[in-house]
Parts: structure tokens; sequence; C-alpha cells
């Protein structure tokens, strides 16, 4: 049975999840106890906006559960004639209301500024003129500082309210992720910035208009000691014609300036990197430098019932010299990996079926894939593995305690941590993988490569996944068979919190098809 289309199923957890009047009390309630209650200041930049947008935005406001904030306004110089009237208005009637009024228009960053600059609430959130806030918006993020005095930032889910009125085209979010942050803005909207932090990074910077939002979260979460998600939907992109919440493609500006917002970061990190745009606009991918001289070993795993497939193609499109080609035969049991990568010589190892070849893509497959490993942050990089059919094998493994491992799919085609990835194409610096005692031997014939992965994890190091190595099958392989031995095992060995997969919203339970756990 097919699932529901994507809005039916997130309007049905809309009716579950969503609080209404009674939940909306009990919140209040609860806040009454709440150590921690900061003045939150609610920025807003306004330029000819319609006088139905601003009264809805600021009503989203004065619905809020939590009520100890402020609404701070400017105005880009607005030729619209009604709009200054009903901002002075606004702020006459509600001494909540800051407005600063611009006598011309110096663009999104200058006009955020000036609205950040009537703060005096020690957090700062940024909200669109056109969009609006859930009830119980405020109430979480204030929630989520309770027990940590570190979190600098706080982001949440978002939706939209479509042309019909209705809400739909969710989108759940993942952890923090530095890399998918480089690739596009996900934190997006409903971002909360602790004031000092957004003061300290400087706020706005002007050239960056249309992706200013982009590179203030990269600063900022590079100075961050804490970035929590609220797994919940806060905030609401209003569609109408013009906006990006209806179209991604009615600013482009908007995504060169972040292509540039994230090769302002590589440098500023000082790494050697470059930006190229991504598969789709907003998205852009990180191409980093590497040393052609590396030692490159390929272990090559056998499995029952597969042939070897032509090691001239590896070759050929890899894009970096292998140094040598370790064939393991039989089911990939962890004692005989390790054994090869003992007797391995280079300083990288890549573990890769037999069955896989290049699909054809335009990256070399190898290059790619080492680019990520070799990362001082990562144990393991994954590629993409694609069915000998053509369809999506691998882009990762996602966790989570009622299931061990699957492949659940990315929503963005880009380069992102997750919770492990497969032996059966993975690359690893010969170092961390020594130091994290390679694969455990417990396991038969599967789940090795997760578990290395959430050692990984723990000892603070990512496992990445980039879809520019994509390899295709040439036999009709499964990706991997899980007996209840090696089930047991890795639940015996990590708990449901460390099964948790950080990088998947926990109400998504696979993206293709796509499905919301209600």
């Amino acid at each position: 049975m097919s699932a529901a289309p994507p809005d039916e199923q997130y309007r049905q957890w809309l009716r579950r999840h969503q609080p209404g009047g009674v939940r909306l009390d009990e919140l209040r309630a609860r806040q009454r106890s709440f150590g921690v209650q900061p003045l939150v200041s609610v920025v807003v930049p306004v330029r000819d906006a319609r006088e139905e947008w601003l009264d809805r935005m600021a009503g989203s406001l004065r619905q809020q559960v939590y009520q100890r904030w402020e609404l701070c306004i400017a105005d880009d110089g607005s030729a619209a004639p009604q709009v200054r009237p009903w901002l002075q208005q606004l702020a006459a009637g509600d001494s909540r209301v800051q407005l600063a009024l611009r006598d011309t228009a110096g663009g999104i960053a200058a006009a955020s500024n000036t609205a950040a600059a009537l703060a005096t609430g020690e957090f700062i959130l940024l909200l669109d003129h056109d969009d609006l806030l859930q009830p119980h918006a405020l109430h979480r993020a204030v929630a989520a500082l309770q027990d940590d005095p570190s979190v600098d930032i706080v982001y949440s889910d978002e939706d939209k309210l479509l042309l019909d009125g209705r809400r739909g085209m969710v989108h759940f979010k993942r952890d923090f992720d530095p890399d998918l942050l480089l690739a596009g803005n996900y934190l997006c909207h409903f971002a909360m910035y602790r004031r000092s932090l957004f003061e300290t990074v400087g706020g706005f910077r002007e050239g960056f208009e249309g992706s200013q939002d982009h590179d203030l979260a990269l600063r900022a979460t590079e100075r961050a000691r804490s970035v929590v998600h609220i797994p919940d939907v806060l905030y609401t992109w209003v569609q109408h014609a013009g906006s990006t919440a209806l179209q991604a493609g009615e600013k482009p500006a908007a995504w060169d300036a972040g292509i540039r917002a994230a090769q302002d970061a590589l440098n500023r990190r000082g790494e050697t990197a470059a930006v190229v745009p991504g598969p789709s606009p907003g998205l852009g991918m990180v191409r980093r430098r590497v040393d052609d001289d590396l030692s490159i070993s390929l272990i090559r795993i056998r499995r029952r019932g597969t042939a070897f497939a032509g090691e001239a193609a590896l070759i050929a499109v890899a894009g970096m010299s292998i140094a040598e080609i370790i064939e393991v035969h039989g089911e990939p049991e962890p004692r005989a990996l390790n054994q090869a990568a003992a007797n391995a010589r280079g300083s990288v190892l890549v573990f890769l079926d037999s069955d896989l070849l290049p699909s054809g893509a335009a990256t070399p497959w190898l290059r790619a894939l080492i680019e990520q490993a070799c990362r001082a942050e990562v144990c393991a990089a994954g590629a993409r593995v694609l069915a000998a059919d053509g369809s999506s094998q691998h882009e990762g493994l996602h966790t989570r305690p009622d299931v061990i491992a699957e492949h659940a799919g990315v929503l963005w085609p880009v380069i992102q941590r997750v919770a492990a990835v497969s032996v059966s194409a993975m690359a690893v610096r010969r170092s961390p993988f020594l130091e994290l005692n390679g694969f455990e031997e417990q396991f038969h014939h599967a789940l090795h490569d997760v578990d290395y992965c959430l050692r990984g994890r723990r000892a603070g190091l990512a496992a990445i996944y980039t879809p520019l190595s994509e390899l295709r099958r040439t036999d009709a392989t499964e990706l991997r068979s899980i007996d209840s031995h090696d089930a047991e095992t890795l639940r015996r060995r990590w708990s449901d919190t460390d099964l948790r997969d950080p990088f998947s919203s926990p109400w998504v339970r696979r993206l293709n098809p796509y499905t919301i756990d209600c």
C-alpha cells in the first residue's frame, strides 16, 4: 500500500500534534516555573509590505503563549504611502513595538541591522514581515534554554501556508550539521540568536542580500557554544507571488550570495576548498583539496554469488592513483576486513564491494570520496550506491531504536553528515580506523560499519555522505542482510539514545517514499 501524499500525511500530523486551546493553557501554566524567562526581540525588516501581511504577522505575535517579547521593526524607505502610517499606528498601540523609519532603502541586510539595533532582549528572533509564528513558538524556544545556559542558537522546523489556505510543504529538519549548512541554509526560519553573539559576529553583512540569513548562520554557528534544534513546526512561510516560499527561482541572486557566503566561511576557517553550484538553486557543493601523493589501499569485497567487476573501469575514472588492491572473499566479515586493513600499506583505506563500478557521473568517484575521508573531523566517508536498475540503494544509513540501519534517503542531494555509511563503499583514514580498533568482530557480517560510525561519533568524529562519488552495481546485490545475532549485538552495545539519528528528523521514517511518523 503506497503512502499518502506528503501534505496529507502532514495534515494528519498537525491534527495530532498542533497544540489547541487546552494544550496552550497547559503550556502557559508550565512556563510559570521557568527559571529563565528572557525578553525575546523579534526583528522584522519591512519594505512596501501589504497591510494584511503586517496585520497577520503582528497578530501571530500577540497570540504567543510566551508574552515576554518586543517587536523591532525597521521600515526600509517604503514607497507605498500606507505602510508608514500603519506601522506608526501599530507602535502607538503597543509599547512592545519599537519602530525605526529609514529615509532611504538600504537593502534587507541594512534594514535588518537597523531593526536589530532597537533590540533590548537577550535573544533576537528573525521574522519576515509576511510570515507567521505558531502560538507556541516562543514558548518552545524559551523552554529549550531552561537546562542549558550555553545555548546560543535555537532553530525549529517550518511549513508553508499554501495558496489554497492550507498548511503543507513541511520541512522537518535534522540536528545541527555544519556540512549541510555549508551546502545551504537549512536552519532558515525560526532562527533565534543570543543577542551578544549576534553583535559579536557583526550582525548582517551587506553584500549578501538574499542570503544574509545564511551568511549570519555560518558566522554565528562558528562561535556558538551550543546550537539546538527543536523538532516542532513553529514557523510558517506564507506563499504569494514573488515569494521564495512559492518558487525558489524567484530570487536567483540570493543563491549566488549563498555560494559566496559558504566560500567566505571556508576561507575564514583556513580551509583549502572551493564551493561550486550544487544540483539545484540554493545548494552548493564543497570541493576540497587533497594530496595527489596519498597512498591509497583499495580493499575489494567479493560477496558470495557476485563477480569482480572490471578494475580498469574503476581506475580509469578514480581521479587518483591506487597504490594497491587487496581482495577479500566471502561475506564482509569484520575479522577478514580488519586483517586486510592491517596488511594494507596505504594511509587511506577504501572498502568497496566487488560488483560496484562508477555510474558514469562526471566527478571522479575516488577523489570525491577521499576529499571527505581525509578531513580530520571525519571517521568515514560513504559514496552514493545505485542498484543495478539505477535506483538509489545507499545515501548514508539511518538509525533509530526501532530501526537498526536502513537506507532512508536524503532530502538534499549534497554533502552532509549521516548516522553511518555502509562498508560497501567506505573510505577511512588508516590512523583513526586503527585508533577506534577497526570493525567490532562480535558481528557476523553486518552492522559492524554502523557500530564503527557510532564509535566514531562518540569520539567526536563524523560520518559523511557524498553524492559526488557515485557507483552502480553490476549484479542484483542487496546492500545488506541483517541477521538476528547482528541486530541483537548492536542493540546490546548501544542505548536507544545512542541509536537516535541526529541527522534525521524524529518525525520522518523514510524520505522515499516520504513517510511521516504521525
